[in-house]
Protein backbone atom coordinates (compact mmCIF):
# COMPACT_ATOMS: atom_id res chain seq x y z
CA UNK A 1 0.00 0.00 0.00
CA UNK A 2 1.54 3.30 -1.04
CA UNK A 3 2.11 5.98 1.80
CA UNK A 4 -0.13 8.77 2.17
CA UNK A 5 1.31 12.27 1.66
CA UNK A 6 0.79 15.29 3.33
CA UNK A 7 -1.08 18.52 1.91
CA UNK A 8 -1.27 22.06 2.24
CA UNK A 9 -4.65 21.93 3.86
CA UNK A 10 -2.80 19.13 6.53
CA UNK A 11 -0.47 21.45 7.42
CA UNK A 12 -2.46 24.51 7.66
CA UNK A 13 -4.33 22.07 10.35
CA UNK A 14 -1.46 21.70 12.18
CA UNK A 15 -1.08 25.55 12.39
CA UNK A 16 -4.54 26.24 13.23
CA UNK A 17 -4.76 23.50 15.55
CA UNK A 18 -1.87 24.63 17.69
CA UNK A 19 0.15 21.48 16.98
CA UNK A 20 3.26 23.35 16.17
CA UNK A 21 2.80 25.33 19.48
CA UNK A 22 3.57 28.53 17.71
CA UNK A 23 -0.16 29.70 18.45
CA UNK A 24 -3.28 28.83 19.97
CA UNK A 25 -6.11 26.66 19.01
CA UNK A 26 -7.74 29.04 16.93
CA UNK A 27 -8.12 29.74 12.68
CA UNK A 28 -6.73 32.19 10.81
CA UNK A 29 -8.61 33.66 8.28
CA UNK A 30 -5.75 33.89 5.44
CA UNK A 31 -6.68 35.94 1.85
CA UNK A 32 -4.38 33.20 0.71
CA UNK A 33 -4.46 29.59 2.26
CA UNK A 34 -1.36 27.97 1.68
CA UNK A 35 -0.57 26.51 -1.66
CA UNK A 36 -3.03 29.15 -3.32
CA UNK A 37 0.36 30.90 -4.75
CA UNK A 38 1.40 27.51 -6.12
CA UNK A 39 -2.13 26.84 -7.83
CA UNK A 40 -2.18 30.13 -9.32
CA UNK A 41 0.86 30.05 -10.66
CA UNK A 42 0.32 26.28 -12.45
CA UNK A 43 2.70 25.17 -10.40
CA UNK A 44 2.18 21.56 -8.29
CA UNK A 45 3.74 21.05 -5.25
CA UNK A 46 5.63 17.91 -4.85
CA UNK A 47 4.05 15.45 -2.00
CA UNK A 48 7.78 15.34 -0.67
CA UNK A 49 8.02 18.74 0.05
CA UNK A 50 4.44 19.23 1.68
CA UNK A 51 5.77 16.33 3.59
CA UNK A 52 9.17 18.51 4.37
CA UNK A 53 6.82 21.12 5.29
CA UNK A 54 4.95 19.89 7.60
CA UNK A 55 7.33 18.06 9.15
CA UNK A 56 9.53 20.82 9.54
CA UNK A 57 6.21 22.96 10.72
CA UNK A 58 6.03 19.94 13.68
CA UNK A 59 9.71 20.14 14.62
CA UNK A 60 9.14 23.31 15.26
CA UNK A 61 8.24 22.94 19.05
CA UNK A 62 10.95 24.52 21.02
CA UNK A 63 8.60 26.44 24.13
CA UNK A 64 6.11 24.82 26.26
CA UNK A 65 2.48 25.00 24.84
CA UNK A 66 2.07 27.22 28.20
CA UNK A 67 4.60 29.42 29.10
CA UNK A 68 5.13 29.96 33.02
CA UNK A 69 3.33 32.64 34.78
CA UNK A 70 4.82 36.10 35.05
CA UNK A 71 6.64 36.57 38.21
CA UNK A 72 4.35 38.54 40.88
CA UNK A 73 7.67 41.03 41.96
CA UNK A 74 7.59 43.89 40.35
CA UNK A 75 11.17 44.80 39.27
CA UNK A 76 12.47 48.58 39.88
CA UNK A 77 11.34 50.02 36.46
CA UNK A 78 7.34 48.96 37.47
CA UNK A 79 8.01 50.34 40.96
CA UNK A 80 9.12 53.97 39.58
CA UNK A 81 6.52 53.45 36.75
CA UNK A 82 3.97 52.95 39.83
CA UNK A 83 5.24 55.56 42.40
CA UNK A 84 5.81 58.54 39.12
CA UNK A 85 1.49 57.63 38.28
CA UNK A 86 0.61 57.74 41.93
CA UNK A 87 2.59 61.03 42.56
CA UNK A 88 1.19 62.59 39.46
CA UNK A 89 -2.41 61.28 40.42
CA UNK A 90 -2.14 63.29 43.64
CA UNK A 91 -0.79 66.26 41.95
CA UNK A 92 -3.84 66.37 39.25
CA UNK A 93 -6.15 65.75 42.53
CA UNK A 94 -4.76 68.31 44.19
CA UNK A 95 -4.81 70.88 41.64
CA UNK A 96 -8.83 70.01 41.40
CA UNK A 97 -9.61 70.03 44.56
Amino acid sequence: MPKSHSTPDQVRNDIDRGRTQDKVDFPDFAAAPLGTDEEAAGTVLSPAAVDAARAQEAGRISEPANPPALERNPSRANLLVITGGTAALALVLLAVF
